[in-house]
């Protein structure tokens, strides 16, 4: 079978009108690429004429190879390299169709990788385990194998080293410094734990929602979350020192240990909160949602942020800030499956509960506030909102959902009152002007395993079900109605 370089020079010893004096000189260039640019120039016969004659010597040939898989705890740990063929075949060509791909003429061989037996063994150096910081970011990676020092004599064992294979130090976006790496072992993760894309330019990396420029700091689309406050284009809020953004999850917390002037951890550990979450009004009032949503981010910055928690074993939790983002949003369309949402509506009604005023998914993504207000008597008049316990309403609900449950079903000497999670209401007979939450309800909504379940559902699957319950299916606005039925999941 003939390889590429010593195919076009064969081509062009024998077939000499086919090959331009420049091509003679692309060596490199692969079969493929040119019996595409005989065919492009000559046409399908003369391609045909030039298959025939090389039919004994050209085959062709297509593989499927596990090239490796990801090893994985509570995170990625690492990567396993295989570079095993599954299925390997070789055939001969008559030609291409229209869109490249071969007319297959024979098949001439054939694997398919069978393991006829069970066994276990344990290779050396296919393994390689990342050592990342608190960002995700990939500073070095290590083999399962071990290097062994001796002594001068070499006949002793000293100690033994790890196989450092790779080692980077990063610009604050994800650019590299200074790296190390070991052609051998070429490890295709980086900054933020995502995967570098060196293919198209060294520096940029990939992930779920963008892909972006290391170099740079800015993402090539705009962000499906985004900040009022800063560019649609902008990564990490331009501060990639403190923040990441790994998977999108709707809440991000960090823990970043205190070290005092020698370097030692000290028993205060700083902890910054981030809730990302969208918004949607579904009743048929026309209120200032903006008004709702800046007293939401700011009633969460004053019951948590700047809160010094002792955790037990001498640590204190010191939260240094906590960053709110909700986005008022149109439709179930903007909607994604993996964003917390905050619905109002017109009316909650609650198959387990009855009238509510709110209602929330316990550790879950979605949450529904009732419309509250009053009308004038004078029927000129416009509806008036009552924002505040709108606002109190909803960050009720929210709370829910990072796990926290009533106290209202508690013991009465374990009710505290003025607490966020006793009762709803403002004023003396409700949670209070500035209700607040105990240092352990603070711990379990920064423990708890949020964003469960799904925030959407069919809107036909309610139908069958004839209960419009916490007015998912709204018959006089349907304004929450996405594409193919698509409206909020109903809470019972």
């Amino acid at each position: 079978m003939l390889n590429d370089t010593d195919f076009v020079k064969y081509v062009a010893e024998n077939y000499s009108y086919l090959v331009a004096e420049a091509v003679r000189k692309l060596e490199a260039m692969s079969v493929d690429a040119y019996l595409a640019l005989v065919r492009d120039h000559y046409g399908d016969e003369v391609l045909g004429d030039l298959l025939a004659a090389l039919s004994e010597d050209l085959l062709f040939a297509q593989k499927f190879v596990l090239n490796e898989h990801h090893l994985y705890g509570s995170s990625r740990l690492g990567v396993k390299t295989h570079k095993r063929v599954l299925l390997r075949k070789e055939f001969s060509i008559s030609g291409f169709e229209e869109d490249g791909t071969y007319i297959v003429d024979e098949v001439t061989d054939s694997l398919v990788y069978v393991r006829s037996e069970v066994y276990f063994c344990r290779v050396l150096a296919q393994k390689q385990y990342e050592l990342s910081n608190h960002l995700g970011n990939v500073l070095a990676t290590v083999l399962d194998r071990r290097t062994g020092v001796f002594d001068e004599g070499e006949d002793t064992l000293m100690y033994y080293v790890a196989d450092v294979v790779s080692a980077t130090l990063y610009y604050p976006f994800g650019q590299a410094m200074l790296s190390y790496s070991n052609e051998e072992f070429n490890y295709s993760f980086g900054m933020n734990t995502q995967e570098k894309e060196d293919d198209v330019f060294e520096g940029a990396y990939s992930a779920e929602y963008w892909m972006y420029d290391s170099r740079l700091g800015r993402r090539w689309n705009n962000d499906p979350r985004p900040n009022p406050s800063i560019s649609v284009y902008a990564c990490f809020r331009n501060n990639p020192i403190w923040f990441s953004d790994i998977y999108g999850d709707s809440i991000d917390v960090k823990f970043n240990q205190v070290l005092d002037d020698d370097g030692n951890p000290t028993g205060v550990i700083n902890v910054e909160v981030t809730y990302t979450g969208k918004v949607l009004n579904n009743s048929s009032e026309e209120v200032d949602m903006s008004k709702v949503i800046s007293g939401i981010e700011s009633e969460f910055k004053r019951i948590i942020e700047n809160k010094n928690i002792e955790f037990g074993n001498g640590i204190t939790w010191n939260i240094t800030s906590v960053n709110v983002n909700m986005e008022l949003v149109t439709s179930m369309d903007e909607v994604n499956p993996s964003d917390h949402l905050l619905v109002f509506v017109d009316e909650v009604h609650s198959s387990k509960q009855g009238n509510a005023i709110g209602i929330a998914s316990l550790k879950g993504k979605i949450a529904y506030t009732e419309m509250s207000g009053f009308t004038p008597l004078n029927c000129n008049s416009k509806f008036q909102p009552n924002y505040d316990q709108l606002i109190k309403v909803s960050v009720h609900e929210i709370l829910h959902n990072f796990g926290l449950d009533d106290m209202y079903n508690d013991p009465i000497d374990k009710q505290i009152p003025g607490n966020y999670m006793l009762k709803y209401g403002t004023g003396k007979s409700g949670m209070g002007d500035k209700p607040t939450l105990t240092n352990n309800q603070i711990l379990t909504l920064l423990r708890a395993t949020h964003n469960q379940g799904s925030n959407s559902q069919s809107e036909k699957k309610q139908r069958r079900k004839k209960w419009f319950g916490t007015s998912n299916y709204d018959p006089q606005t349907k304004k929450s109605t996405g594409k193919n039925g698509k409206i909020p999941k109903a809470i019972n």
